[in-house]
């Protein structure tokens, strides 16, 4: 078998496996950056200023 039979044959799993790949390998990047996951975002990240003083509202 050389590449031009498997080409013909197997044109669709060629094409689909390293679109999946990359498709999951990227999504893990995402999920591990801290700038998309604010969980996992350094301990030491100050709090902003305005959230800090803001007054909670009293219901009735």
């Amino acid at each position: 078998m050389n590449f031009k039979t498997i080409w013909k044959n197997y044109q669709v799993v060629v094409v689909t496996i390293p679109i999946v790949l990359m498709v999951h390998f990227t999504w893990y990047k995402i999920k591990d950056n801290p700038i998309f996951n604010p969980s996992i975002a350094s301990p030491f990240d100050p709090e902003p200023d305005v959230v800090s003083h803001v007054e909670t509202r009293k219901t009735k």
